[in-house]
């Protein structure tokens, strides 16, 4: 005889669903009879394939998959109830762990007491710290069945996972709710305590996992229109069930279900809600507005429910952006891209002065406001940053390739670390081999361009004009760009190059370096040698946007990069970068534009005399930075990987 079946959906939890497995088995040793039933949502990953194989050695598994994705996990819990033949039903997220003890005690509990269903509570685990919620102290001198529901209603998150009678399921047609992708939980259990017999157990009988995974795409870590309609539908509804039983389901449970849909808001929107679901939101408050002024909450969910009952639709959607804190020395390569960001986080910035020096008590202003800190540069504001935050904030680096080497990394409170961003394709590895980071830690994130901002020249003549945006130190190759000139101008003296920065003989640091005082004495000997005096220039820092344009071809010729923006902003200008095979350039650049030998590239730029050949073959690479390294997709790729919060205040 069967008498437990534990009902399980699922959907792409590949990754997750390990735990899951190992407690089922120990629960089976506990409990003998239980059955456990799969039921898999069309997953696109190997989800199946792995239940398959668990399932595989154990008899009492039983797994389904839907043909197609319900977009609910209603459905499969829904298919799975037909599938059961035990005595109970005990239903479990795949990402959850049960408790044999618990569920055990609760069996135990239902069969002494005749019960339709039990709850107990859980064990919430962070990925840091593990947590026993929803206990209920007093439960035995809580007599009458509507105080009891009171109760789990008010000290009670919905989780799915209960203990039911399977008789009273079926005899009271019991079903989830499928149209409902989130909150269907509190309408199944609602349901469930306006029909049957509720008792309550004390020991946790699962383990509630909500380690962050800001790539996921679950219904649980997104928040956007349908979200907050299924939970306005959700709450009409509890409103209804429960009020049959004499309960006042908002004025009980409204302070903890609005602040769920707050926290799930500020962490998990992206780009805000129409502003028909909007209204529908602060209607429904301002019809319970009696009970939602008695609410207390911190200063900021105060006044974000403020903006809901005078509906006030542009300062709400200002508010539930994440705070994100942009933190660092020379912020020149992100701060254009803060206007971008705003559309999607309310954002400050906590400028250094240094590697190391800041003004403390700003810095510890504004981490006290942030939610999500970004640390520019991984210098000592991402050391300070990673040993100051709160817990709760999240912590994102994102690093150039000066800072491998520097030890600063080493510095670093590892476990405060949820994400590092390269800016190029070899710097994962290289950040891997110096800092030794969690690989999944790391993600490569495209630098980004401001296309529409470089202004183009259609003269011919730009084609005779080679220019290098720096050529300090020694690693940017200056010869390499010197022999080139002097190779073209064998051929054709009307070729010149311009260097924008500094002189060599204008930074002491040279100097009094004696290997760049060196190289750069032999370059100006090889321009005095080669009677090059009157075609080489330096310019000084220009505004690249504009003075690139006549620039008909711009030269990355260095022994290594990171991601070398002036290569982009090359091709955004609407001319032509030639790359030396630097490392990770195969990555970040088309490969006709790379080349092994100054003669080839000597050859290429001989050929592009010609204005039409040269117009055909620059339109690569112009394509290929518009849609590469565009703001656009900087900004869609930055939201999809700094971490959201792990909660708000």
């Amino acid at each position: 005889m069967t008498t437990l079946s534990v009902l399980i959906p699922s959907y792409n939890v590949s990754s997750k669903i390990s735990s899951c497995f190992d407690s089922l088995d120990a629960l089976k040793n506990t409990i003998p009879g239980t059955e456990v039933v799969f039921v898999d949502d069309a997953s696109t990953d190997d989800t199946y394939v792995k239940i398959e194989n668990f399932q595989a050695t154990r008899p009492w598994v039983k797994a389904a998959r839907l043909a197609k994705n319900s977009g609910t996990p209603s459905v499969p819990r829904n298919t799975a109830l037909t599938m059961a033949t035990g005595e109970y039903i005990f239903h479990l997220d795949p990402d959850d762990e049960i408790l044999p003890a618990g569920v055990a005690a609760e069996l135990g509990l239902a069969q002494r007491t005749n019960a339709d269903l039990v709850r107990a509570p859980l064990i919430r685990d962070n990925g840091r710290e593990r947590v026993v919620m929803n206990r209920i102290d007093g439960w035995d001198q809580t007599s009458t069945q509507a105080e009891r529901v009171a109760r789990v209603v008010r000290e009670h998150s919905t989780t799915v996972c209960s203990l039911y009678r399977r008789e009273f399921l079926e005899a009271n047609k019991l079903r989830w709710p499928e149209d409902l992708r989130l909150a269907e939980d509190a309408i199944y259990l609602y349901r469930a305590l306006e029909l049957g017999k509720i008792e309550y157990s004390d020991e946790p009988d699962f383990v509630y996992n909500v380690q962050l995974d800001s790539s996921a795409a679950s219904s649980t870590q997104q928040y956007q229109d349908r979200e907050l309609l299924n939970h306005v539908s959700a709450w009409r509804q509890s409103t209804e069930i429960l009020g049959r039983i004499g309960i006042d389901y908002f004025a009980l449970r409204g302070q903890m279900a609005l602040s769920a849909a707050i926290q799930n808001m500020i962490r998990f929107n992206k780009g805000g809600f129409k502003r028909s679901s909007f209204n529908l939101l602060a209607d429904f408050l301002r019809e319970h507005e009696i009970a939602v002024r008695t609410f207390t909450y911190g200063p900021r969910f105060a006044e974000i429910c403020n903006l809901l009952l005078n509906k006030d639709y542009d300062a709400f959607l200002e508010k539930i952006k994440i705070r994100l804190l942009i933190a660092g020395y020379d912020l020149r390569f992100i701060l254009p891209a803060v206007p971008e960001l705003e559309s999607f986080y309310q954002v400050q910035v906590d400028e250094w002065t240094g590697h190391e020096t800041h003004d403390l008590e700003q810095s510890k202003r504004l981490r006290d406001w942030a939610d999500a800190i970004h640390c520019e540069w991984m210098l000592g504001n991402a050391v300070w940053y990673s040993e100051n935050k709160n817990p709760r904030q999240s912590l994102t680096v994102r690093l150039h390739r000066f800072e491998t080497g520097k030890d600063y990394g080493n510095q670093i409170k590892r476990d405060a670390l949820d994400r590092v961003i390269t800016i190029a394709p070899g710097m994962f590895e290289e950040t891997q081999r110096v800092f030794d980071f969690d690989r999944e830690k790391v993600v490569y994130v495209p630098n980004y361009i401001e296309v529409e901002k470089y202004q183009r020249s259609n003269d011919p003549d730009k084609v005779f004009n080679l220019v290098m945006v720096g050529s300090i130190p020694i690693r940017k190759g200056y010869r390499r760009a010197l022999e080139l000139l002097k190779s073209l101008r064998e051929v054709d003296d009307r070729y010149t190059l311009t260097v924008f920065g500094r002189r060599p003989d204008e930074l002491s640091w040279v100097f009094n370096d004696p290997a760049e005082r060196a190289y750069f004495a032999e370059c100006e000997r090889f321009v005095r040698v080669n009677g090059l005096e009157s075609a080489v220039k330096f310019e000084g820092w220009v505004d690249t946007t504009e003075a690139l344009a006549d620039k008909g071809f711009i030269l990355s010729l260095s022994d290594a990069e990171g991601s070398h923006v002036a290569a982009a902003e090359g091709f955004a200008s609407g001319n032509i970068t030639l790359l030396r095979p630097w490392a990770g350039a195969e990555y970040m650049y088309p490969n006709e534009y790379i080349f092994d030998s100054l003669i080839e590239m000597r050859d290429y730029v001989l050929e592009c005399q010609d204005f039409g050949t040269y117009e055909s073959r620059r339109r690569v690479g112009d394509e290929y930075v518009q849609t590469r390294y565009s703001m656009e997709r900087f900004k869609q790729l930055y939201v999809a990987t700094v971490p959201v919060p792990y909660n708000v205040p």
